[in-house]
């Protein structure tokens, strides 16, 4: 099967700026994408494309609406696409029309589907968590007495609330942003609490996978869509569900 991939969640040639992660991912939909599609199975051939040429392939894949105006979904939409969302997105009557045209919408949590589904009724909805390598993420022999707050050094991951919590309750506090994976995931492993706040909703929140499977004890609110996930904070649970994720991707996106 040829697959054309329309997507705004790229690799960057060079750093993406102080709000961003340091390196080639900009942030977590862009480190998910990668994983699935580096699980890309035998027969699959994908590329990434735009709305123009969608029609040269045998399937289309959108995996951001970003950047597509309404001309580009109506073209894309007589496709039937297979739409993931790997973020909240802003409504708007065409991309209510773009997403009821899709043949399957793929998003991550439950609070996600619920939150989407409050603007436009895809025909089918599955969810899917992101695709991440475990096997590099396990709990330390023993754990440190302090909290870990790491995040995009943006005003809406809430920093600020992970260390207010951690004053309150009379623990150390270590900010990690911008800093490489292999280190927040080493801090992970030895943090005893993982402390994240956003002052918006995420979908999902990678991190908040992370630190689970890190056997952080996790402090967070409602803005993270992994909460409403049945088992989400149980580890040997959480660890089955990522890791059976990119069959059920492929399998879902090949159908």
């Amino acid at each position: 099967m040829k697959l054309g991939i329309i997507s705004t969640h790229t690799q960057t040639m060079g750093d993406a700026g102080p709000e961003w992660l340091p390196g080639a991912f900009r942030g977590g939909a862009e480190l998910s994408d990668y994983e699935y599609l580096s699980a890309a199975p035998n027969g699959v051939e994908w590329e990434y494309t735009t709305p123009a040429m969608a029609s040269t392939y045998d399937r289309v894949l959108v995996t951001s609406l970003d950047g597509m105006s309404d001309a580009d979904l109506r073209t894309v939409s007589e496709l039937a696409p297979v739409v993931f969302l790997h973020h909240e997105v802003m409504p708007s009557p065409m991309r209510a029309r773009f997403l009821e045209a899709a043949r399957l919408v793929m998003l991550h949590t439950p609070a996600h589907e619920a939150r989407t589904r409050v603007w436009c009724n895809p025909q089918r909805v599955e969810l899917v968590l992101s695709a991440i390598d475990t096997s590099v993420i396990k709990p330390a022999d023993e754990k440190q007495r302090f909290v870990l707050a790491a995040s995009r050094n943006h005003p809406l991951k809430g920093l600020k609330n992970a260390k207010i919590w951690a004053a309150k309750h009379d623990y150390p506090c270590l900010v990690m942003t911008r800093q490489p994976r292999e280190k927040v995931l080493e801090a992970m492993s030895i943090a005893e609490v993982f402390a994240h706040f956003p002052l918006e909703f995420e979908s999902e929140c990678r991190s908040v996978i992370e630190a689970v499977l890190s056997g952080c004890r996790i402090v967070t609110n409602a803005n993270v869509g992994l909460t409403s996930v049945a088992g989400w904070d149980d580890p040997t649970q959480l660890r089955g569900l990522v890791d059976a994720a990119p069959e059920q991707y492929w399998r879902l996106v090949c159908e």
